[in-house]
C-alpha cells in the first residue's frame, strides 16, 4: 500500500501525541502510570485515607513502589468501591477518589448483571480512552489500511447517545460519553445522525438505520458482533440485497469487542461481498485495556502507557474459592512479572478513581514480551460443579471446533451446571442457524471429545464417571435475542452470558417453558 503525504502527516501526529518520553520497559512505563495516579489523587479523601502522600515522599520506583502500594490499598470489587467511596462522588461531593467533581457517569449492565453499574468517568479517563483508540488507528498500516479510511462515514451500532443531566453530572453509556466528547467534525461523519442516535428505543433506532442504510457511504462500523450480524441480516432482507457491499462498497473495517468474534465469523462473511478488516479490542466502562495492533497476532496488546495501572492475580484455588470470590491468601503481580498460559483476574487503578479495582474478567498472556493477552472469562462465570474448572475460553474453543467439524453456525450458547442426586452434568443450550443439524447426538459426542482434549480436569472427571455427558438443546438463535429483549437488554452492549448463575437460570427455563422449548 502506497503511503500518501496525508497518511504520513497523520502518522507523525499520532506518534507525537502517543509519545512516552523515551521510557522503554513495561515496568518503567507502569511505574510512571502508578506514580502519576498517586500524585494526582494524593489530596483526595481516598488518597489521604490510604497514605498516598507518604508513598510519594519515599520516592520509590519499580517493584518497591508496587509492593508499598499493595500494602496501603486493599482490593475493591464494584460493590465495595461504590458503597465506600463512589456513592459520595455520585452525590456531588468533590475530591473523593479523584480531584474535583465527577463530570460523567458511565452506565454498564455487564454481561448478565441484574442491575446497572454506574462507573465514574473523568476528563483524564476520557483522554486515556482516546489514546487507546488512537493506538489502534496507528496500527492501520499494518493491516494494509489507509488513514483516509477514517475520512469516510462510520456506523456506530450501540446504545442511545442521549446523556441524562443528574444535576451534579451527566449520565449515559461509556460509548455515548466518548462520542459526545469527540470533535464536531468527527461526529459529523458518524452514522446514524444524532436525531436517530439519541432515540431511547433500540428497535426504533434499528428500524430507522435499516431504512436509511442505502443513503450512507459506510467505510467503517463498530459494535458487538451479535447485534451487528442481526442488523446485516435485516438490511439485506429489507432491501433485497445480495450482500452489504451492494450498498456500502467502501466498507472495509469492523471494530468490535466485548465478545469473541469466532462464533460470528462465518455468518459475517455470508453477509458481505468481500472480506474486510476486523479489529478486536478490549474496552470496559472502567478503561481501554487492550487492542489488536497487527494481523494474526496471538492476542491483544495491553495499553500500558495511557494512564492505567494493571495488576494480575492468578485465577486458581489458592487465590479464589469455588464461587470465584477472592481468598485472603491471594498475591498479585504487575506487568513484567506475569507468565504465559496462566489465567489471571485483572485489577485496574485508573484516572477516574478506581483503585485496585477487580474488573471481574480473567485474562491469559499469549506473549509476555509483547504484552499480549486474550480474555478467557469472568471470575464468577465459570463452571466448577465438581472440580472441572471449565472457563469461558474452553467453552468457546470447544464450540468452535464442533461447528467447524459439523458445518453449522452457532452464534449463541449458554450453559447450566446441573446437579441431580449423585449426577453432575452440563446442560447446553445452543442457538443455531437454520442449516444446523436437527440431531443433537453428534453434537454431544464431539463436544464431549473436544472438552476432554482442552481441559484435563474435565477429562479426569468424565473418565471417573463423576461428570456425565453434556445434555444438549438445539434452539433457533432468535430465542436468545428475544429473551434478552424480554429483560430490557436488547441491543447495544448487552450480551447473553455463557454460564447461567442460579439467579438467572429459573428465568431462562421459565422463558423456554412459555415458548414450548423445554
Amino acid at each position: 500500500m502506497a503511503t500518501t503525504r496525508k497518511d504520513w502527516l497523520v502518522q507523525q501526529g499520532l506518534h507525537l501525541f502517543m509519545s512516552t518520553s523515551g521510557v522503554k520497559s513495561v515496568e518503567e512505563v507502569q511505574c510512571v502510570q502508578l506514580t502519576n495516579l498517586l500524585r494526582q489523587a494524593q489530596h483526595t479523601a481516598f488518597g489521604r485515607a490510604h497514605g498516598f502522600d507518604a508513598l510519594l515522599r519515599q520516592k520509590l520506583t519499580g517493584k518497591e513502589l508496587f509492593e508499598a502500594y499493595k500494602s496501603k490499598v486493599p482490593i475493591f470489587t464494584y460493590d465495595e468501591m461504590t458503597e465506600l467511596w463512589w456513592n459520595r462522588a455520585l452525590a456531588g461531593e468533590s475530591d473523593v477518589c479523584w480531584p474535583g467533581q465527577i463530570p460523567f457517569v458511565a452506565i454498564s449492565s455487564g454481561t448478565s448483571g441484574t442491575y446497572r453499574k454506574k462507573i465514574p468517568m473523568t476528563s483524564q479517563l476520557i483522554q486515556s480512552n482516546r489514546k487507546g483508540a488512537l493506538r489502534q488507528i496507528m496500527a492501520f498500516p499494518s493491516f494494509g489500511l489507509s488513514y483516509s479510511t477514517l475520512m469516510g462515514e462510520t456506523l456506530m451500532l450501540g446504545e442511545t447517545t442521549a446523556l441524562v443531566d443528574k444535576g451534579t453530572h451527566l449520565e449515559g453509556y461509556m460509548s455515548s460519553i466518548m462520542l459526545n466528547q469527540m470533535p464536531f467534525l468527527a461526529r459529523m461523519r458518524m452514522k446514524p445522525e444524532a436525531s436517530i442516535r439519541q432515540m431511547s428505543e433500540w428497535n426504533e433506532r434499528i428500524n430507522r438505520i435499516i431504512v436509511k442504510a442505502p443513503d450512507w457511504d459506510i467505510h467503517c462500523l463498530s459494535g458487538l458482533p451479535s447485534w451487528t450480524n442481526l442488523l446485516f441480516e435485516q438490511i439485506i432482507r429489507y432491501h433485497g440485497l445480495n450482500n452489504l457491499h451492494d450498498i456500502w462498497p467502501n466498507l472495509s473495517v469492523f471494530a468490535h469487542g466485548g465478545l469473541s468474534f469466532d462464533p460470528y465469523r462465518s455468518l459475517f462473511r455470508q453477509y458481505l461481498g468481500r472480506d474486510i478488516t476486523c479489529l478486536d479490542s478490549y474496552i470496559a466502562s472502567e478503561g481501554y485495556i487492550a487492542c489488536q495492533t497487527e494481523p494474526m497476532q496471538s492476542g491483544l496488546t495491553m495499553q500500558s502507557d495511557i494512564g492505567i495501572f494493571f495488576e494480575f492475580i492468578p485465577f486458581n484455588a489458592s487465590n479464589f474459592d469455588e464461587n470465584g470470590h477472592l481468598l485472603p491468601t491471594y498475591d498479585s503481580f504487575c506487568l513484567g512479572e506475569v507468565s504465559e498460559g496462566i489465567d489471571y483476574a485483572l485489577l485496574l487503578s485508573t484516572p477516574a478513581g478506581a483503585w485496585r479495582y477487580m474488573l471481574g474478567d480473567t485474562v491469559q498472556f499469549t506473549d509476555v514480551v509483547r504484552n499480549q493477552i486474550r480474555v478467557t472469562g469472568r471470575t464468577q462465570h465459570f463452571i466448577n460443579l465438581c472440580g472441572e474448572h471449565l472457563i469461558m475460553a474452553n467453552m468457546l474453543e470447544a464450540m468452535q471446533l464442533v461447528t467447524e467439524q459439523l458445518h453449522f453456525s452457532a452464534p449463541e450458547f449458554t450453559i447450566l451446571p446441573q446437579h441431580r442426586g449423585n449426577t453432575f452434568f452440563h446442560e447446553w443450550f445452543i442457538g443455531v442457524e437454520a442449516q444446523a443439524p436437527p440431531d443433537s447426538e453428534p453434537v454431544v459426542q464431539i463436544l464431549d471429545r473436544y472438552l476432554r482434549q482442552i481441559n484435563i480436569y474435565y477429562r479426569e472427571l468424565r473418565d471417573d464417571s463423576i461428570l456425565s455427558l453434556p445434555l444438549i438443546h438445539m434452539l433457533p438463535k432468535e430465542y436468545f435475542y428475544r429473551y434478552l429483549e424480554s429483560k430490557g437488554k436488547i441491543g447495544g452492549q448487552h450480551k447473553f452470558p455463557k454460564v447461567l448463575t442460579e439467579l438467572h437460570r429459573r428465568q431462562w427455563i421459565d422463558y423456554l417453558h412459555t415458548c414450548g422449548l423445554y
